[in-house]
């Protein structure tokens, strides 16, 4: 239920933002000739796991997959706006996370790339951008673990959907400095397990015990204007 309400806030949030960036932007078609029609973005910030620790586990199994929802992310994306306000483009986006203890430990990696499309709001001086963006592509998961000294390598996919909202002050005509809020939502219910062996076969999981790739990260970097 809060994973819904955070997903329809967001949606709701990029709704807005693109519909602001049509009154946003300057109606002088000179200015919009000027507007620079190709945007890079890198980024990093903190990223949280918002999927729920399974039930039933104690409490040191809980709080260590509570501290598995602690992580660093990183990416960038590249945008073309063939109009003044509307553009498209790839997106790539990267969270990590680990955590050990007696018994084992884990070392999770998951990413999105896929192709987005984007709404941009200009102030009539184009100093400040207010971007909303949605993505869909593939999500990765990737999983280092071990259990009892035994190293196993877990990795699977979905199809995953990317929202986000920056906001890039800029400092020159071709370089500026933003911050942004995303959510990534997927799920994966089908893993590949590699042993140090060699060995690997495959395991499914379904209903609540998919793995939830959701989670939302705060990030700021630096964008160029081309």
């Amino acid at each position: 239920m809060i994973m819904k309400r955070i997903v329809l806030s967001l949606i709701a949030a990029i709704v807005c933002t693109s519909l602001s960036a049509q009154k946003i932007v300057t109606s002088d078609s000179s200015v919009k000739e000027e507007m620079n029609s190709i945007r890079v973005a890198l980024h990093g910030g903190y990223g949280y796991r918002i999927g729920s620790v399974p039930e039933g586990l104690d409490q040191a199994s809980q709080d260590y997959l509570k501290e598995l929802k602690h992580c660093i992310s990183y990416g960038a994306d590249v945008t073309w706006y063939f109009m003044p306000s509307i553009g498209a483009g790839v997106r790539f986006s990267d969270i990590r996370t680990s955590n050990e203890n007696m018994i084992g430990s884990d070392r999770i990696d998951i990413w999105f790339l896929g192709p987005e499309f984007s709404y941009r709001g200009t102030s009539r001086n184009e100093r400040h951008n207010f971007i909303a963006s949605y993505a869909m592509g593939y999500a990765g998961y990737f999983n280092r673990t071990a259990l009892s000294s035994v190293p196993v390598k877990i990795s699977g996919g979905s199809l995953g959907y990317m929202m986000d909202i920056s906001y890039d002050y800029c400092i020159t005509k071709k370089i500026a400095l933003g911050a942004s809020v995303s959510c990534l939502a997927g799920s994966v219910s089908k893993f590949r397990c590699k042993t140090f062996s060699g060995e690997s076969q495959t395991a499914e999981l379904g209903g609540d015990t998919r793995e939830s790739l959701m989670h939302m990260d705060v990030s700021v970097g630096v964008r160029f204007y081309l």
